[in-house]
């Protein structure tokens, strides 16, 4: 998940470079994979912000 959302931010990046008008289709795209990572980035900044404490039960790195 996380390496297939690296991919589709690397192409958005690319993409947004791009001076010609975009299609729906790309909009699209754009728009989705900047929500998927803007729903990644909440939750990583969630677990983040977790103590020892908040964690309970079997914890597997």
């Amino acid at each position: 998940m996380i390496t297939k959302l690296q991919r589709d931010l690397r192409v958005v990046s690319t993409l947004m470079e791009i001076k010609e008008p975009l299609d729906d289709s790309t909009k699209a795209f754009i728009a989705e994979t900047t929500a998927e990572a803007a729903n990644l980035l909440k939750t990583v900044k969630k677990l983040n912000a977790l103590t020892s404490e908040d964690v309970t039960g079997d914890v597997h790195t």
